[in-house]
């Protein structure tokens, strides 16, 4: 937190979607609004809490056995800054349900960060709780419970959606491209019919024997809508998921099969195709096909089965060839660390029949008028430029440890004169302490009035203050000195044990690159930018 900046109260109010269907009336007590207002009534009716000021954090549509929550995370991430000092919650299980979780912020995160946390019908006040073993106990047990209640709730949600499953009910939270719900009945599907004519267009161009890439480059060329910009633009998404349309704004070969292989184009409803094997865990697996539900003739068709069948065998040609001749297996350095420099998507590793093994830009093939064409690079080449990129990297880091070093070596120089004055003065001020001690026995044993005695127990007590305000003022010019230099000597010397620990940084294994960078963008003309893991650590040192 910033020196001036005051502390504040952090309310914390979460709603699941799953609370919205446990009846009305928890609905309207769990609501944001009850909880607020509940919260709110309890700030007020405390003066010591009333007149703090306040910063809302609200999780609407978030389940609690999750602490992956944008509001909670800012929370917990104020707290760390020290800008909350007052966390205030309706209940435990509004905080959070995972009671191993909860116990975690409350028994140790929270007392170590200074915070106090306050649960309101819970009578949970962690700052009127010290040393009281029962009701850690009873705090505990409403934990596990809150937790045992969400993997029941699970449960039963899961069971209920599987029986729906089973009847044809689309439970789907967007519906699919080509499609929309039923205004009739959210549980159903109707052709979009202006969507379902671009599926129709997809499967007529394989039909007709042109590769997914193709049919990906026709649809850029025609300025076809993708499936995600045409969901934002007709609004069948959230508001949090608009970046779909920054994210997916090019049709790719990628995005033409999964259409080409979705089998709700046929009309047949696929679901239970995901379980989740722990409740509450987040964590989900593709179920087994047998497991899967499908009904034939569940909805209406944009393409005939026979259409759908032929369409496959076509693709399936096409992907096999496609697999054989260009794409590899191989276990390269810098995987998931290549992108496009103008697109920024992440680039493929091919072996192209003139560079060899390469990165190319996926949409290479796909875009119109893009300067991503342009792009192709070997891997040879771009593993030539990281290293002579890291190796001068690494130098920058030890040349600037080295000057870092002597900086340390001169604060430790001042460091140690300013503890010899200190302990000077220490010396002094217990001489002090020494001589009011002997006033006191002077004055008890008659030699010396009670005047005289207050008189001179003051002057002595102004000259032990004087010594101590010198004191704190050496400690403060001590950490001043000594402790900044210090700790960027040692972050840095952090990042030069890292490159003894990784090996030779001349040959790119896949632990150097992972412990030093970040990211590599790539563009025209052999132009590379490399993003280090250290480098801000590196710019920082520079600028001072």
């Amino acid at each position: 937190m910033k020196d001036g900046e005051q502390q504040m109260i952090g309310t914390y109010y979460r709603l699941s979607l799953a609370d919205e269907d446990v009846g009305a009336d928890k609905a309207e007590s769990n609501s944001i609004q009850g909880q607020r207002g509940l919260v709110e009534g309890y700030i007020m009716a405390r003066p010591e809490l009333a007149t703090e000021p306040r910063q809302e954090y609200v999780d609407d549509g978030y389940s609690g056995t999750s602490t992956s929550r944008p509001a909670f995370q800012r929370l917990i991430q104020d707290a760390q800054d020290g800008k909350v000092k007052t966390i205030i919650v309706k209940d435990f299980s509004r905080f959070a349900r995972d009671y191993i979780e909860a116990g975690d912020y409350m028994e140790r995160i929270f007392p170590l960060l200074g915070v106090r946390f306050i649960s309101v019908n819970d009578g949970y006040d962690s700052g009127m709780q010290a040393g009281n073993d029962v009701r850690g106990l009873e705090v505990a047990i409403k934990n596990i419970i809150n937790a045992s209640y969400s993997r029941d709730l699970s449960a039963k949600i899961a069971a209920a959606d599987h029986v729906m499953q089973k009847k044809g009910m689309y439970l789907g939270g967007y519906r699919p491209f080509g499609f929309l719900s039923d205004p009739n009945d959210c549980h159903k599907l109707i052709l979009d019919p202006v969507a379902s004519r671009y599926v129709r267009l997809i499967f007529e161009l394989a039909l007709q024997g042109n590769r997914t890439g193709t049919i990906a480059k026709i649809l850029n060329e025609n300025q076809i809508p993708t499936p995600a910009a045409y969901h934002v633009a007709e609004n069948h998404v959230y508001s949090e998921q608009k970046a779909w349309d920054l994210q997916r704004s090019h049709w790719t070969s990628g995005t033409v099969y999964h259409i080409l292989k979705n089998e709700k184009y046929k009309g047949t409803y696929v679901g239970a195709k995901f379980i989740m094997p722990v409740p509450c865990k987040h964590r989900v697996l593709r179920a087994p096909l047998e497991q899967q539900v499908r009904i034939e003739d569940s909805h209406a068709a944009i393409v005939t089965p026979e259409e759908f069948e032929q369409a496959q065998k076509v693709i399936m040609l096409q992907h096999g060839k496609h697999q054989a001749g260009n794409y590899t297996k191989h276990q390269y350095p810098l995987k998931g660390k290549v992108y496009c420099g103008y697109c920024q998507k992440l680039m493929k590793y091919r072996v192209l029949k003139k560079l060899g093994p390469s990165f190319n830009c996926r949409f290479s093939a796909t875009a119109v008028d893009s300067p991503c064409k342009r792009i192709p690079i070997s891997e040879e080449l771009l593993e030539e430029i990281v290293r002579n990129a890291l190796t001068a990297q690494i130098k920058q880091a030890e040349h600037i440890l080295e000057i870092l070093r002597e900086r340390e070596r001169k604060a430790l120089i001042c460091f140690s004169a300013l503890e010899r004055q200190e302990e000077k003065l220490s010396v002094e001020k217990a001489e002090i302490v020494k001589q009011r001690v002997a006033l006191y026995e002077q004055y008890a044993d008659g030699n010396m009035s009670k005047e005289e005695f207050i008189r001179q127990r003051a002057a002595y007590r102004v000259q032990e203050d004087e010594r101590m305000a010198q004191i704190q003022r050496l400690r403060t010019e001590k950490n001043r000195i000594f402790q900044p230099v210090k700790k960027d000597a040692d972050n840095l010397q952090t990042v030069v044990s890292a490159v003894e620990e990784s090996g030779d940084v001349m040959h790119l294994s896949q632990n150097v690159v992972e412990t030093f960078i970040d990211r590599i963008e790539v563009f025209n003309d052999e132009r590379v930018k490399i993003h280090f893991t250290f480098e801000d650590t590196l710019n920082s040192y520079e600028e001072k």
